[in-house]
């Protein structure tokens, strides 16, 4: 599923998708630095709830996979450039 983040709201059709055992590709590039922040550690938090997977794929691009799909590391973002 495919998702562009407006809002900190938004963070829950998110979640719910998740709970749905759906991957998710989460855009940001509306939200403001702060705002984005409070996304992702608001994502995270669902994430390690649901023992789900969030890897970061572009600046304001990420990943959010559950439980059952396996997410290849080799291909995380902050791995590839340093």
């Amino acid at each position: 599923v495919m998702f562009a983040l407006h809002a900190l709201e938004d963070c829950c059709d998110v979640i719910d998708n998740l709970i749905l055992s759906n991957t998710v590709v989460l855009t940001m590039d509306d939200l403001d630095p702060a705002t984005m922040q409070r996304a992702v550690d608001t994502l995270s938090g669902a994430v390690f709830a649901l023992h789900a997977t969030i890897r970061k794929a572009s600046d304001r691009t990420y990943l959010i996979a559950p439980a059952n799909v396996e997410v290849d590391e080799t291909y995380d973002m902050d791995d590839r450039f340093f």
